[in-house]
């Protein structure tokens, strides 16, 4: 076993053999997994022996790599190996299957579910990060820019960056898409601010200029008057300052008029390129007048003309001083760095909407995952829920509202499922009721009392189903809102106790006392049948669960602008744990009570009713000592009640007769 591990240390392509007479099954997992292509125990036959090698040649003949390169990253699938520049790259089994599924699959997307089933062998939540954890360890691990750049992450894919950049750029070219919007938004913000820039820049170096020529024809004017001023300086300086700056791209013209028009100096040539009627004159209340001006040449001058006085003969006379500077130099300085400005305008241009694309496409890839993960719900999957961490503030308030969304809809459908399967169990019962008596009259002949008696039983099932019907659209039809109220003013006291004598004797061959408390009269305005029924549901369901000397106890107040109805009973009670949901439909805290007729409709009804009044019902209850249902209704107003009092008067004749 040593010989065969340092081989495939050495060389791991050619094909070894064991011969040994070690047979356990241990020893030949060994072998096999220290590098062994086959494993032959003694004693053998010398022909199996051949054809061992026989195959082993054979296999070795065909090609034994799927050798895949990106620059200078190989990987072969077959051997599972992974090399950047020649070197080996280690990685885990799980890693190397992992990178084997990606490299196969360039080029395509890839859901965390698929990756998962094909390198783990599991279903996965697509809540879970844990393929994109797996990758990212994945780029760690290789230590190649190759690979990283192989693949981008996003939650619930893995794409390949070749197939983001169009997607990216066929997004940013459509008009109604939010990336496009925003790029071309963003566009024109850094059109204008470059523009902008760019003007102000320009206009500053042009004003820069001109304040720098500006500086420098003063200070020379003030030389020049300086001169000017000194008779008997002026004749020896005054030559030398007009022809100081006669080379260079930037010469400085200058010329001394007289107030007759004579010229008392200048500079060579200023004649020709800038006569004096080029110049501009010093106009009233002006002391010195500035411009540019173009020569015959066509050559551009920032000029200036002043006045100084000069001393002739100890006399003060009027003088002119024209001086100009050549600006070509500027102008050269100015065009090149338009083309400066412009060049980088448009670099910064396209590099800001290249980096712009990227980093909206980066902040849109959890909408387009939250787009996607809406896409896949269905009534199967319902208990899905948007990831919304990594999001920004605005995604993620956008993903928890429809998380909420899909609570109450994964709430409402779980819901409705268990009451189309409750109505499907409550009616069949009366329905096998009726097949069943149907099946047995057909199979033997009855008398006439017994077809009687028979027809009877049906038409109460009959009934039965007819009542559970007329439930089930009451309360669909006071959900959606399609139940019209016919209000009208409504004694609750009155109303408790004409209920209480109609239950009387049922309460009394149930053994339960019925008791109405006499109050004052409350006024609402209400159904008075709807109102009737939610108050006999009620009444009903507490003398059913009061056993025998148990009470019942109905009684009406009004509480501050609301009228009060109490039902309460000594009975069995609820549990604490069932209470919340007494008012769901077909719910029963006692399942065996369905048999005695009872489907669970009676107090989704009352608080159906009550909802219509848009009043309040309640129920409390301890179990072993009772239940207390109250009702709370609005109160009439005090016009609506003004004619109680004629009512009242009404009722206390008919009494007292």
């Amino acid at each position: 076993m040593g010989i065969l591990a340092g081989l495939r240390e050495n060389d791991r392509e050619m094909p070894a053999l064991v011969l040994t007479a070690r047979e356990s099954i241990d020893d030949r997992v060994r072998g096999l997994s220290l590098g062994a292509d086959d494993y032959l125990i003694k004693p053998f036959s010398f022909d199996e022996l051949l054809a061992r090698v026989r195959a082993l040649l054979r296999r070795r003949s065909l090609p034994q790599t799927n050798i895949i390169s990106i620059d200078d990253f190989t990987f072969d699938s077959m051997r599972l190996t992974v090399r950047r520049g020649g070197e080996p790259i280690d990685l885990s089994a799980k890693e190397l299957q992992l990178l084997e599924l990606l490299v196969s699959h360039r080029g395509e997307v890839l859901s965390r579910a698929f990756i998962a089933e094909h390198v783990w062998q599991m279903s996965l939540d697509s809540e879970s990060n844990v393929i994109e954890v797996n990758v990212a360890r994945l780029r760690k691990s290789s230590t190649t820019p190759s690979i990283a750049s192989l693949f981008i992450r996003s939650r619930g894919v893995v794409m390949s960056f070749a197939d983001r950049l169009p997607v990216i750029f066929r997004a940013a070219l459509n008009k109604n898409g939010l990336l496009g919007q925003l790029l071309r938004w963003q566009v024109l913000a850094l059109v204008l601010l470059i523009t902008s820039v760019c003007v102000m820049l320009y206009l500053g170096l042009i004003t820069q200029s001109s304040w720098i020529d500006d500086q420098t024809m003063e200070k020379r004017y003030l030389t020049v008057r300086g001169i000017l001023n000194s008779e008997g300086e002026r004749d020896i300086w005054l030559a030398h300052e007009v022809s100081e700056d006669m080379e260079g791209p930037r010469r400085v013209f200058l010329r001394v008029l007289m107030d007759d028009g004579s010229v008392l100096q200048e500079t060579p040539d200023m004649a020709a390129v800038l006569p004096s009627a080029l110049l501009p004159r010093i106009r009233t209340g002006q002391d010195i007048a500035r411009g540019f001006v173009t020569s015959s040449t066509g050559r551009r001058f920032r000029v200036m003309v002043a006045g100084a006085p000069v001393v002739v003969g100890g006399v003060a006379r009027a003088a002119t001083t024209q001086i100009a500077i050549d600006t070509t130099l500027d102008e050269l300085v100015l065009r090149r760095f338009e083309i400066l400005v412009v060049m980088v305008a448009i670099v910064a241009l396209l590099a800001t909407v290249i980096l712009s694309a990227l980093h909206f496409a980066r902040l849109l890839e959890p909408l387009e995952r939250m787009t996607n993960d809406v896409g896949d719900v269905d009534q199967n999957s319902l208990n899905r829920r948007i990831e919304t961490m990594g999001m920004t503030d605005e995604l993620s308030a956008l993903g928890a509202q429809f998380n909420a969304m899909l609570d109450r809809l994964q709430s409402a459908y779980q819901r409705l499922r268990q009451y189309a399967d409750n109505v499907a169990h409550e009616i069949c019962t009366p329905l096998n009721k009726l097949i069943l008596g149907l099946n047995v009259a057909e199979q033997q002949t009855r008398s006439p009392d017994e077809y009687k008696a028979l027809v009877g039983q049906l038409s109460e099932n009959c009934r039965e189903l007819s009542t559970l019907v007329e439930r089930l659209l009451f309360l669909a039809r006071a959900s959606s809102g399609q139940i019209g109220i016919r209000r009208q003013l409504v004694d609750v006291q009155m109303e408790i106790e004409t209920i209480g004598e109609l239950y009387r004797i049922s309460a009394s061959e149930a053994g339960v006392r019925l008791t109405v408390e006499r109050g004052d009269s409350v006024a609402v305005s209400a159904d008075r049948s709807l109102l009737q029924r939610a108050i006999t549901n009620l009444v009903s369901n507490a003398i059913s669960h009061t056993p025998a000397g148990g009470e019942v106890r109905l009684s009406a107040r009004q509480v501050d602008e609301a009228a009060e109805i109490e039902v309460a009973d000594t009975g069995s009670g609820i549990p604490a744990a069932d209470l919340p949901f007494v008012f769901d439909r077909f719910y029963r805290a006692d399942p065996g009570r369905s048999a005695s007729g009872h489907v669970g409709l009676g107090l989704p009804i009352a608080k159906s009713i009550v909802d219509l009044h848009e009043g309040e019902i309640s129920l409390k209850s301890t179990q072993g000592a009772g239940t207390c249902a109250r009702v709370s209704i609005p109160v009439a107003g005090a016009r609506a009640r003004a004619p109680m009092a004629t009512l009242q008067a009404l009722r206390a004749d008919v009494n007292a007769v």
